[in-house]
């Protein structure tokens, strides 16, 4: 299976390329200097690509502490049979 953080990061360069032309047309379209608006397409790649590569960071880290968690707990199974109490005597540190 692949990891949704996988599919964010590959899919993450493509929406910052938009973001960085849509910023770029919309700033001269609204009539910026040109330099101005390279720099605001630019500043919007950056920022857009830097966004969803931190998701998917998240994501990844989010995925390993779950799977951690699943095999840290191994004895979960045998203590089904026991009463609350027992439980609670057992899980006391």
């Amino acid at each position: 299976m692949v990891k949704a953080s996988t599919i964010l990061s590959g899919f993450s360069l493509g929406v910052a390329i938009g973001a960085c032309g849509l910023a770029g047309a919309l700033s001269l379209r609204a009539g910026v200097e040109p330099l101005y608006a390279v720099i605001r397409g630019i500043a919007a790649f950056g920022a857009v690509l830097c966004a969803a590569r931190w998701s998917a960071g998240v994501l990844d880290s989010l995925a390993a502490a779950t799977s951690d968690h699943d095999e840290a707990l191994p004895g979960l199974d045998a203590r089904e049979g026991l009463s609350g109490d027992e439980r609670r005597a057992n899980t006391k540190l």
